[in-house]
């Protein structure tokens, strides 16, 4: 099937997988959320402005909206962002939750591992809240690790998280790296750091022509698309 990656064909010792949209399904909540807060805080954007920022890191995207719209200064920043993590709880871990795994992610990681390649998942979220989210689906037995943004100091579309990984587990080259996700930032984030393989899912964000546009090598319906 033409749509299946077959890693067998390309030395991959490492997968670093986004978080929300690749590997979990949430409804799109967290951009509900930092929509909401903007909004609280009376800022004015437009959708194709906001989805920009799809896949950035979560006080990136309050920062650019808040200062270059002249609402505020970084102390209104943190503020937001401090109310943002509080509503994103809520809505992730209250009674209503829809938070679950994306279908055949499991199967994928095992599939992987079996093989002898390292998964990780990678995010915007805070440290906090990526836990959270690990433990509340029972993912940390099925992944290597898993690294925020706040730990390297910058977020999509910079390379760090994925080098930070490629150190930890001493993998030599970029080459022997894949980088999956479900937004435009996943995909410059993999190029910017040069993995042999950067691939577009559908499960999240944006859609297959974006993902293309901006360099995926591959883009497939889901994770369960990745084949060994």
């Amino acid at each position: 099937d033409r749509q299946y990656v077959d890693l067998k064909k390309y030395n991959i010792k490492l997968c670093v997988f986004d978080m929300a949209g690749t590997c979990v399904s949430e409804d799109g909540i967290v951009y509900d959320c930092l929509k909401d807060i903007l909004l609280r805080y009376k800022v004015s954007f437009t959708e194709e402005e906001f989805n920009e920022w799809h896949g950035a890191n979560k006080v990136e995207v309050l920062r650019h909206f808040i200062i270059t719209k002249n609402i505020g200064d970084e102390s209104v920043v943190q503020e937001a962002y401090d109310e943002f993590k509080v509503l994103l709880d809520e809505r992730y871990f209250g009674k209503n939750s829809s938070l679950k795994l994306i279908d055949g992610a499991l199967d994928t990681f095992q599939l992987l591992r079996e093989n002898n390649i390292k998964v990780c998942l990678n995010t915007g979220y805070p440290r906090l809240m990526a836990d959270k989210i690990l433990d509340h689906l029972n993912l940390r037995p099925h992944i290597d690790h898993s690294i925020v943004s706040e730990e390297v100091g910058f977020g999509r579309p910079y390379p760090f998280m994925i080098h930070e990984l490629m150190r930890r587990f001493k993998i030599s080259s970029s080459t022997q790296c894949l980088k999956a996700g479900d937004t435009v930032k996943d995909m410059q984030e993999g190029k910017n750091a040069q993995c042999g393989l950067t691939v577009g899912v559908l499960t999240g964000a944006d859609d297959q022509d974006s993902l293309y546009k901006h360099n995926a090598d591959f883009v497939i319906p889901s994770l369960k698309y990745l084949s060994y």
